[in-house]
Parts: C-alpha cells; sequence; structure tokens
C-alpha cells in the first residue's frame, strides 16, 4: 500500500524525464534554436507545465505538436497581458495546450443560442462607490474545479448566491452545483452547457438549493434527486443589467458580485450581466 506509492511515483517520474530527454533532440530539429533564443525558456515552461498539470502525451509527435500549441498560446498570452488595462492576469493554465477549437469543444457551451430570459434592471443612482473592492475578504467560497462537465454556467450561479448570502447575511454555505446541472434540464442534463439564468430561475421557482453536502458534486449528467429536506438560500430573483461598465462597477462594489457571461474565443465579455436578488436584502 503506502510503501508502493513514493517508487511508483518515482517510476513515472523516470519515465517521464526519459521521454523528455528524447523529446529535446526533436524539439531541436524542428526549431532553429539559435535564430530562436526564446524557445528553449518556452521548453522549459513546457517541462514545468507537464509537471505541474500531469500531461502526458501519447508520442514524441503528439508533445511536439502540443508544445507548438503551447507556444502559441503563450504568445497571444503575453499580447493580451502587454495590452491589458486592468488588473487581469495572463499566463500558463490547465488548458495551455489546447487550441481555441479544442478547448470549445471539450469546456464551450453547444447548446444554441438564447437570449437572455429575465427582467432588464432598470437605471438606479448610486451613492459615490468606493474605489477599492475587494469582497474575497468576506471569506467568499473558493474557486472549484467543474471537471469535463460543462457546467460553468452553474457553478457561477451558485457562487454568486453563495456571495451574497455571505455578504448580506453573513451566512456560509456550500450549495448543490449537482441539483442546478440534474434539474435545470430534465431532458439533457446540465453537463452539455447552459445557460445562467436559466439556473437563477429554478433557484427561484424552488425555494433555493440543497446543500452541497446533500446533494454531492459528481460532474456527469444524472437523474434529478429528490430530497425531503428544507432548501436553504432562497432569492427573490434576478435580473439582466444594462450595458454599462461604470454602473456594473457600482453594482459590485455595492451590493456584491455579478455574474457574466463571456466571450471565450474573442477574449471579450458579452453584454449579459446578472445579479440575484438575496431575500429581504436587496
Amino acid at each position: 500500500g503506502r510503501q508502493d506509492a513514493p517508487a511508483m511515483g518515482l517510476a513515472n517520474l523516470a519515465a517521464g524525464l526519459m521521454l523528455w530527454a528524447a523529446w529535446m533532440p526533436a524539439l531541436r530539429a524542428n526549431f532553429t534554436l539559435s535564430s530562436d533564443p526564446g524557445t528553449m525558456e518556452l521548453a522549459w515552461k513546457f517541462q514545468d507545465f507537464m509537471a505541474k498539470f500531469g500531461k502526458t502525451y501519447n508520442s514524441q509527435e503528439e508533445m511536439i505538436y502540443r508544445f507548438k500549441v503551447f507556444a502559441q498560446n503563450m504568445a497571444t498570452s503575453q499580447v493580451l497581458q502587454d495590452t491589458e488595462l486592468g488588473t487581469a492576469q495572463y499566463g500558463i493554465t490547465p488548458f495551455s495546450d489546447l487550441t481555441e477549437s479544442e478547448f470549445a469543444k471539450r469546456f464551450g457551451n453547444p447548446v444554441l443560442k438564447a437570449m437572455a430570459f429575465g427582467p432588464t434592471e432598470s437605471p438606479r443612482s448610486f451613492m459615490a462607490a468606493p474605489r477599492f473592492c475587494d469582497w474575497r475578504k468576506k471569506g467568499l467560497s473558493p474557486v472549484k474545479d467543474q471537471g469535463e462537465c460543462r457546467s460553468c454556467w452553474a457553478f457561477a450561479a451558485v457562487s454568486n448566491i453563495e456571495a451574497l448570502w455571505k455578504i448580506h447575511r453573513n451566512v456560509n454555505c456550500s450549495l448543490s452545483v449537482q441539483e442546478i446541472i440534474d434539474c435545470t434540464y430534465h431532458s439533457r442534463g446540465g453537463c452539455l452547457g447552459g445557460y445562467v439564468w436559466d439556473a437563477f430561475h429554478y433557484v427561484f421557482n424552488r425555494s433555493g438549493l440543497l446543500s452541497s453536502m446533500l446533494y454531492p458534486y459528481i460532474g456527469e449528467n444524472q437523474r434529478c434527486q429528490k430530497f425531503r429536506t428544507r432548501k436553504l438560500t432562497k432569492i427573490d430573483g434576478y435580473s439582466i443589467l444594462p450595458r454599462d461598465e461604470k454602473y456594473i462597477a457600482n453594482i459590485v462594489a455595492t451590493q456584491g458580485p455579478v455574474t457574466a457571461l463571456i466571450n471565450q474565443k474573442k477574449h471579450a465579455a458579452l453584454p449579459k450581466w446578472h445579479h440575484p436578488e438575496v431575500q429581504g436584502e436587496l
């Protein structure tokens, strides 16, 4: 049992180092290192990337291809970082060896485009918003891993509700993302993708969500589970915010986080911003 684990880890490490050593001559053959001094630095970053995220490839050819994709993604991220006007950070992620089309196929939303469903919020006046706001200091729930399930829409909605309950009621809660996945789209399941307004609509109609401990996340479609347990975290509704960044910034600074849909291919935010309303507070 435990005595075998280190040996297995060393064996995997040795195999990885052997594959890496075999790949380096192929790398030199595929790139003119003398005219591209950054290639070796990228190669070491790619090696660190493989080790950090446990990446393995079936052949030397695939490894070289993935390195080329990695290099292209690093160049794109550098351009984005150089032109960033806010505080976003770009760099290496677990997906840095995937092309845009591969990422979209694996994690994107293949559901047909739909119009946002929900009331549009009427503009309202605000007192001067603070220049700096970091809701993480309130002890909000951590970032979670959706795995291979295309459930980002469900995680976004649930995390938004958790955050507002913490901010406005000082209630720590871990809600069931799996309930949203299983019960919002009965005919196909939520791991095929979905929309945050459908998640909010479900929570509103069901008067809240179950806890993640009672209804844990498995990252797969399954039949909607029914429990005779009081649900948590009711919401009064949700609204679609105006396409006005200053207005949205005021909402975030004075009320709490909002949910945004992102156009992953063009790296641009779409005009679909949602703000759930915690019962009795907003």
